[in-house]
């Protein structure tokens, strides 16, 4: 514990994370809260030195981890080895294709059991040919012209 003009600082090493806690003393209310910051070093970005380099590659390698240790010589070098990493790409497009794809050959599978379907029950339903569909003709009028060519040919 530490005394000064701004109060009083308490360091307790227990905490892994940063954020708010909650000290609880005995019966004592209430509950003491405070935050707990992280060490202001982890921000100080300096450049390894090749000894610490090489102590920790061999700390890797005694620990059987296959984490691959490669020393960037500069920003553009670290981030084209970022950018150029499978693990930092975006899947969502090729899924989203993916899913399209899906969707369109189960139209086109549906369509053509409904079709199969169909043609196995006679005279359930006609599709319209695309002669009918721009001549302005309908499936009906189709039928109903059919119905008296063959009775004609009967008579």
């Amino acid at each position: 514990m530490q005394t000064g003009d701004e109060g009083a600082q308490v360091f307790f090493r227990a905490t892994e994370k940063p954020g708010l806690y909650r000290l609880r003393m005995g019966g004592q209310k209430p509950d003491v809260l405070f935050a707990a910051q992280r060490d202001p070093q982890e921000s100080v970005f300096e450049k390894v030195p090749e000894s610490e380099l090489k102590a920790m590659q061999v700390a890797l390698k005694s620990s059987r981890k296959d984490v691959p240790l490669r020393l960037a010589e500069n920003r553009q070098q670290l981030l084209a080895w970022i950018g150029n990493d499978p693990r930092g790409q975006e899947l969502w497009p090729a899924l989203a294709l993916m899913a399209l794809g899906l969707l369109v050959g189960e139209i086109l599978l549906s369509r053509r059991i409904a079709r199969r379907r169909e043609m196995d029950r006679p005279g359930v339903a006609e599709f319209a040919t695309v002669e009918d569909v721009f001549s302005g003709r309908t499936v009906a009028g189709r039928a109903n012209r059919q119905a008296r060519a063959v009775t004609r040919a009967d008579s």
